[in-house]
């Protein structure tokens, strides 16, 4: 029984330690914008089209829902938006649009 219990522990732990790195990958997830198109300008401000790529390090599937984002400078909001759905596979790229608004 000590053997079964130690090589339990030892599972155990490394599936701890799997899970955490995976996690500590999906935390350095990069984003890159890969195009940018005016739709609207006014004078309260801009309105965008953005295509963004993400890059997953980790070997998670990631899905991401439909997400609102906002762009800080100088601890300022300069812009906001919402970007599609998407899918991001294991240590790939993938690719989703949205559109942003820029405040002036």
């Amino acid at each position: 029984m000590g053997k079964k219990a130690l090589a339990a522990i030892i599972i155990a732990v490394g599936i701890i330690a799997f899970g955490y790195t995976q996690y500590a990958s999906a935390t350095q997830i990069n984003a890159k914008i890969t195009d940018s198109k005016l739709l609207e300008k006014t004078d309260k401000g801009s309105l965008y089209n953005l295509e963004l790529e993400f890059d997953n390090p980790s070997l998670l599937i990631l899905n991401a829902g439909k997400t609102e984002f906002t762009i800080q400078a100088d601890e300022k909001t300069i812009g906001g938006g919402i970007l599609d759905p998407f899918m991001l596979p294991a240590m790939g790229k993938a690719t989703t649009s949205g559109n942003y608004r820029d405040w002036e």
